[in-house]
């Protein structure tokens, strides 16, 4: 072959390859093992030290958790009945939003059962010491960062989140406010709308409207929190406002935080 034609041959790879990765067949998802989301719920410990760059994702359809931790290389998936403990090749996983799916035909290898010890559950992995156990609540006086280091689901739910555009504009050119925000770390209904209330901390950094968070432990500790009890908190999460150091307003729930930006101007302009 001459070396014209070599070069030739070359030039036309890349569009001889375009051609052939169009013509493969797409991946499917396996039927069960699918629709695996994000959870903040639990943490992975491997050789007594949290791993901070794990991801679980749990799947109500599979009913099972898959695990995604680069020390541990690949992935691993437990099932919630029988305990068993498969290895996954990363290969298998299908990125679905911002979770996952499983191939309809995995490689999958069998490591043995979990070991089930109160709240921890201890998996058979050779070598380490690594469990599944509880996500420590967030208890106390907050910050932002704090809270989205904590946890992972609430910068997604933040980044879902489109706060009204006039009621952000209203509220950069308010004169000074204070929002105290009581929150669980642990409440279902929080995961779900106090990311919304994030979002609208964000875009008003660096303003005179402040935010502040303030984390309950698990019932029933939290409820007896005298921070709480003072506050008289009845519900989460719940925003108090406070101008002059007076408090003017306070809303709470999951309705009043689907639109905070809109509820919160509208409790700082009754408070003129």
């Amino acid at each position: 072959m001459t070396t014209r034609r070599i070069a030739s041959t070359l030039c036309a790879l890349p569009a001889l390859l375009v051609a052939a990765a169009a013509h493969l067949p797409a991946q499917t998802a396996h039927p069960v093992l699918s629709g695996f989301a994000p959870i903040d719920d639990y943490i992975l410990e491997i050789d007594g030290e949290a791993d901070t760059g794990a991801r679980l994702y749990l799947s109500q359809r599979a009913a099972s958790m898959l695990i995604v931790s680069d020390s541990l290389g690949e992935p691993i998936l437990l099932w919630a009945r029988s305990m068993a403990v498969d290895r996954l090749q990363s290969s298998d996983l299908l990125a679905s939003g911002p979770g996952y799916d499983v191939v309809a035909e995995p490689d999958k290898s069998y490591l043995g059962e979990a070991t089930p010890d109160q709240t921890t559950i201890v998996l058979p992995i050779e070598g380490r010491d690594v469990k599944v156990l509880p996500r420590p609540p967030l208890v106390g006086d907050r910050t932002l960062g704090e809270l989205l280091g904590h946890s992972p689901g609430y910068r997604a739910g933040m980044d879902a989140f489109q706060p009204n555009a006039a009621a952000m504009a209203a509220l950069r050119d308010s004169e000074a406010a204070r929002v105290r925000v009581f929150f669980g770390s642990w409440c279902g209904v929080c995961k779900q709308v106090l990311p919304n209330l994030l979002e609208v901390n964000a875009g008003l950094e660096g303003t005179q409207v402040t935010f502040e968070y303030y984390g309950l432990a698990s019932p029933p500790a939290g409820w007896e929190d005298a921070e709480v009890k003072s506050n008289e908190v009845t519900g989460l999460p719940m925003a108090i406002v406070y101008r002059n150091g007076q408090e003017v307003g306070r809303f709470s729930g999951a309705n009043e935080f689907a639109q905070p930006a809109q509820v919160l101007q509208s409790v700082l302009a009754g408070s003129r």
